[in-house]
């Protein structure tokens, strides 16, 4: 057996639950709302922090 085809499957994700998943993309969507409404092309809106504490930063 090939260890290269079977490590090729293998995916690394963070564990968070569904509700952690849902509320992440409700704040990425807010950040890309926020990032084409405020000043396009100067700000980035982004989401950092570790799952238990995302929050949305601006970047110059």
């Amino acid at each position: 057996m090939d260890c290269t085809n079977v490590l090729s499957k293998i995916g690394v994700t963070h564990d968070i639950t569904k509700a952690e998943r849902e509320q992440n993309k409700e704040l990425i969507d807010l950040a890309k709302e926020k990032t084409s409404n405020d000043n396009p092309g100067k700000y980035h809106f982004l989401v950092r922090g570790p799952p238990w504490a995302r929050e949305i930063v601006k970047v110059a």
